[in-house]
């Protein structure tokens, strides 16, 4: 929507308006340096734990939120398994999602 701001660090265009209403999408390289007051984090589902990029770029997403952190998937990733802890803090909420039921939260 138009209150949503799209950012790529390569891209030419300047950085997200912090003081601007609304939802800014990032990608995992793009978040570096960056802080929100809340983080979703999307697409690892396939996410391989032996990858140290796939490690790397999963810790930039989830050292980004200031207060909430939800990580959404349809199946747990492998990544997950391996490096959460058993009893996740309050601030780490998983959700599953079946399909279409992602596109309620944005």
């Amino acid at each position: 929507g138009e209150k949503t701001q799209f950012y790529h660090y390569k891209a030419k265009v300047p950085p997200p308006d912090f003081q601007k209403p609304g939802a800014i999408c990032v990608t995992f390289h793009s978040a570096k340096g960056l802080e929100f007051d809340a983080v979703f984090v999307v697409g690892i589902d396939k996410w391989n734990a032996q990858k140290v990029q796939h490690k790397m770029l999963l810790f930039v997403a989830c050292s980004r939120p200031r207060s909430l952190l939800t990580i959404i998937y349809e199946d747990m990733p492998p990544i997950l398994e391996r490096n959460l802890p058993e009893n996740p803090e309050g601030y780490v909420d998983q959700r599953e999602y079946h399909g279409k039921d992602v596109e309620d939260i944005f």
